[in-house]
């Protein structure tokens, strides 16, 4: 992961920004009360859909490339922890794809088969996905707030954000708020030690 050093802090800004432009988007589809073949043909769905693939991704990046890193005590930052929230993401990337590329097609080809609740594999799959992120985000911001990696409050706020993941766009605006802190506090630390 030491290839991955210097890309951590940019990726966790650069995902903490599409998270909060994303979050008025997410607002508007999840109070469109139309049913779900419809929202996805909406542009703020496509929106909504793109920057959440988009911000998974630097996620993903900038996980990885904290994984092992230290703190000022000697603490490290948990590798359980990322790892869990790389899983965790891994199937959210997934999930994001499906929904910029596939979904759009479905609305227009076979509306039914979206306005179905999931099951099955499909439903086991979000479920999954889903309670390894909450877990591992909210397990990654302990572990950085015990071992200081991060800045302790921010990594709070990123904390609370995972945890209110079942609570719709207050945890993207929560966690878009706690990456852009750490982030920027990362850059700023790097310029300072440079």
């Amino acid at each position: 992961m030491k290839q991955l050093a210097h890309i951590a802090y940019p990726m966790l800004t650069a995902a903490g920004l599409l998270l909060l432009v994303a979050a008025p988007f997410e607002v508007l589809t999840e109070i469109d009360d139309r049913p779900y073949s419809q929202q996805a043909l909406a542009s703020t769905y496509h929106v909504d859909s793109l920057l959440g693939l988009v911000s998974t991704l630097c996620l993903f990046l900038g996980v990885a490339a904290v994984a092992g890193r230290t703190g000022p005590g000697g603490r490290m930052i948990s590798g359980p922890a990322c790892v869990t929230v790389l899983l965790g993401l891994m199937g959210a990337a997934f999930l994001q794809a499906v929904s910029v590329f596939l979904v759009p097609s479905l609305a227009t080809s076979a509306p039914a088969v979206l306005d179905a609740p999931p099951s099955g594999w499909h439903a086991a799959g979000v479920i999954v996905s889903l309670a390894l992120w909450v877990v591992g985000i909210v397990w990654l911001s302990v572990s950085a707030f015990r071992s200081r990696v991060f800045p302790r409050i921010a990594a709070v706020v990123l904390g609370v954000g995972g945890a209110a993941t079942f609570f719709g766009p207050i945890s993207g605006f929560l966690m878009g708020i706690g990456l852009l802190w750490i982030g920027i506090a990362g850059i700023r630390l790097k310029q300072g030690g440079a």
